[in-house]
Protein backbone atom coordinates (compact mmCIF):
# COMPACT_ATOMS: atom_id res chain seq x y z
CA UNK A 1 0.00 0.00 0.00
CA UNK A 2 1.50 3.34 -0.88
CA UNK A 3 1.17 5.78 1.79
CA UNK A 4 0.49 8.62 -1.02
CA UNK A 5 -3.05 6.92 0.03
CA UNK A 6 -3.09 8.26 3.05
CA UNK A 7 -1.92 12.22 1.74
CA UNK A 8 -4.95 14.24 3.71
CA UNK A 9 -8.21 13.57 5.05
CA UNK A 10 -10.01 15.16 1.88
CA UNK A 11 -7.94 12.62 -0.58
CA UNK A 12 -8.74 9.25 1.66
CA UNK A 13 -12.56 10.52 1.92
CA UNK A 14 -12.35 10.56 -2.01
CA UNK A 15 -10.51 7.81 -2.32
CA UNK A 16 -13.47 5.69 -0.18
CA UNK A 17 -15.82 7.17 -2.06
CA UNK A 18 -14.54 6.52 -5.42
CA UNK A 19 -13.47 2.81 -4.48
CA UNK A 20 -17.28 1.78 -3.82
CA UNK A 21 -16.23 1.58 -0.24
CA UNK A 22 -19.23 1.77 2.19
CA UNK A 23 -20.85 5.46 3.07
CA UNK A 24 -19.56 4.20 6.72
CA UNK A 25 -15.95 4.14 5.79
CA UNK A 26 -16.02 7.37 4.93
CA UNK A 27 -18.05 8.73 7.72
CA UNK A 28 -14.99 7.36 9.84
CA UNK A 29 -11.72 8.62 7.73
CA UNK A 30 -11.52 11.83 9.94
CA UNK A 31 -7.96 10.96 11.38
CA UNK A 32 -5.01 13.59 11.06
CA UNK A 33 -2.31 13.46 8.03
CA UNK A 34 0.05 16.17 7.13
CA UNK A 35 2.50 15.85 4.13
CA UNK A 36 2.39 11.77 4.14
CA UNK A 37 2.39 11.28 7.80
CA UNK A 38 -0.18 10.58 10.21
CA UNK A 39 -0.05 13.47 13.28
CA UNK A 40 -1.65 13.00 16.63
CA UNK A 41 -5.02 15.42 16.67
CA UNK A 42 -5.16 18.12 18.29
CA UNK A 43 -8.15 17.67 21.21
CA UNK A 44 -11.03 20.39 20.82
CA UNK A 45 -11.20 20.78 24.45
CA UNK A 46 -8.34 20.75 27.24
CA UNK A 47 -7.75 17.56 28.71
CA UNK A 48 -9.44 18.32 32.08
CA UNK A 49 -12.48 19.88 30.51
CA UNK A 50 -14.33 15.96 30.53
CA UNK A 51 -13.62 15.80 34.71
CA UNK A 52 -15.01 14.50 36.74
CA UNK A 53 -16.08 12.20 34.42
CA UNK A 54 -13.07 11.33 33.06
CA UNK A 55 -9.99 12.66 34.55
CA UNK A 56 -7.66 14.83 32.94
CA UNK A 57 -4.62 12.81 33.72
CA UNK A 58 -6.26 9.57 31.90
CA UNK A 59 -6.91 11.58 29.01
CA UNK A 60 -3.57 13.21 28.53
CA UNK A 61 -2.11 9.48 29.29
CA UNK A 62 -3.99 8.13 26.48
CA UNK A 63 -3.82 10.80 24.35
CA UNK A 64 -0.57 11.86 23.96
CA UNK A 65 1.11 8.51 25.26
CA UNK A 66 -1.22 6.27 23.94
CA UNK A 67 -2.86 7.54 20.44
CA UNK A 68 0.96 8.55 19.75
CA UNK A 69 2.37 5.57 20.24
CA UNK A 70 -0.15 4.67 17.03
CA UNK A 71 0.74 7.33 15.19
CA UNK A 72 4.56 6.27 15.11
CA UNK A 73 4.00 3.08 14.67
CA UNK A 74 1.65 3.79 11.36
CA UNK A 75 4.59 5.95 10.13
CA UNK A 76 7.01 3.71 10.70
CA UNK A 77 5.00 1.08 8.93
CA UNK A 78 4.30 3.63 6.08
CA UNK A 79 8.03 4.10 6.01
CA UNK A 80 9.04 0.48 5.98
CA UNK A 81 6.65 -0.58 3.58
CA UNK A 82 7.99 2.78 0.72
CA UNK A 83 11.15 2.04 1.48
CA UNK A 84 11.66 -1.89 0.96
CA UNK A 85 8.82 -1.69 -1.93
CA UNK A 86 11.04 0.45 -3.36
CA UNK A 87 13.83 -1.50 -3.22
CA UNK A 88 11.41 -4.83 -4.77
CA UNK A 89 11.51 -6.21 -1.61
CA UNK A 90 7.83 -7.14 -1.38
CA UNK A 91 8.53 -9.54 0.93
CA UNK A 92 9.35 -7.28 3.46
CA UNK A 93 6.86 -4.96 2.71
CA UNK A 94 3.98 -7.50 2.84
CA UNK A 95 5.60 -9.07 6.14
CA UNK A 96 5.20 -5.14 8.12
CA UNK A 97 1.82 -4.82 6.24
CA UNK A 98 0.03 -6.52 8.94
CA UNK A 99 1.57 -3.22 11.04
CA UNK A 100 -0.81 -1.08 9.21
CA UNK A 101 -4.06 -2.35 10.10
CA UNK A 102 -3.10 -2.63 13.84
CA UNK A 103 -1.60 0.85 13.67
CA UNK A 104 -3.75 2.38 11.65
CA UNK A 105 -6.51 1.07 12.87
CA UNK A 106 -5.44 2.08 16.34
CA UNK A 107 -5.23 6.20 15.19
CA UNK A 108 -8.68 5.75 13.62
CA UNK A 109 -10.54 4.20 16.63
CA UNK A 110 -8.49 7.04 18.91
CA UNK A 111 -9.55 9.55 16.78
CA UNK A 112 -13.03 9.10 16.51
CA UNK A 113 -12.85 8.72 20.21
CA UNK A 114 -11.52 12.26 20.93
CA UNK A 115 -14.38 13.50 18.75
CA UNK A 116 -17.30 11.70 20.17
CA UNK A 117 -16.03 13.01 23.06
CA UNK A 118 -17.25 16.97 24.31
CA UNK A 119 -17.93 18.42 27.69
CA UNK A 120 -21.04 19.24 29.03
CA UNK A 121 -20.67 23.57 27.52
CA UNK A 122 -19.60 21.80 23.78
CA UNK A 123 -22.94 19.75 23.83
CA UNK A 124 -21.27 16.42 25.69
CA UNK A 125 -23.96 14.40 27.56
CA UNK A 126 -27.27 14.41 27.60
CA UNK A 127 -29.54 12.23 25.82
CA UNK A 128 -29.30 11.66 21.83
CA UNK A 129 -32.12 12.71 19.52
CA UNK A 130 -34.09 11.58 16.35
CA UNK A 131 -33.23 8.08 15.35
CA UNK A 132 -30.06 7.66 16.84
CA UNK A 133 -32.08 7.58 19.74
CA UNK A 134 -33.43 4.20 18.85
CA UNK A 135 -30.42 2.90 18.29
CA UNK A 136 -28.16 3.31 21.59
CA UNK A 137 -29.17 1.39 24.58
CA UNK A 138 -27.58 1.98 28.17
CA UNK A 139 -24.24 -0.22 28.54
CA UNK A 140 -24.72 -3.04 31.13
CA UNK A 141 -21.89 -2.73 34.18
CA UNK A 142 -18.87 -5.08 33.19
CA UNK A 143 -17.91 -6.38 36.98
CA UNK A 144 -14.64 -6.51 36.53
CA UNK A 145 -12.04 -5.58 38.85
CA UNK A 146 -10.75 -2.44 36.85
CA UNK A 147 -12.83 0.51 37.01
CA UNK A 148 -14.43 -0.31 33.40
CA UNK A 149 -18.06 -0.32 35.10
CA UNK A 150 -17.21 3.39 36.53
CA UNK A 151 -15.93 4.68 33.34
CA UNK A 152 -18.92 2.91 31.40
CA UNK A 153 -21.07 5.12 34.05
CA UNK A 154 -19.61 8.59 33.52
CA UNK A 155 -18.79 7.84 29.29
CA UNK A 156 -22.63 9.41 28.97
CA UNK A 157 -21.65 12.67 30.24
CA UNK A 158 -19.62 13.37 27.92
CA UNK A 159 -20.59 11.90 24.32
CA UNK A 160 -20.91 14.51 21.93
CA UNK A 161 -24.24 13.56 20.15
CA UNK A 162 -23.90 16.06 17.60
CA UNK A 163 -20.63 14.41 16.34
CA UNK A 164 -22.32 10.70 16.96
CA UNK A 165 -25.20 11.80 15.15
CA UNK A 166 -23.91 13.35 11.79
CA UNK A 167 -21.38 10.40 11.53
CA UNK A 168 -24.51 7.86 12.02
CA UNK A 169 -26.20 10.22 9.34
CA UNK A 170 -23.38 9.58 6.66
CA UNK A 171 -23.78 6.12 7.38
Amino acid sequence: MSSTLLRTVPALRGALRASGAPKAAGAMASTSFVRGKATLPDLAYDYGALEPHISGKIMELHHAKHHQTYVNGLNSALQTIGEAESKGDFTKAATVAPLLNFHGGGHINHSLFWENLAPASRDGGGEPDGALRVYVVPPSPLGTRTRKAEYFDAIWNVINWKTVASRYEKA
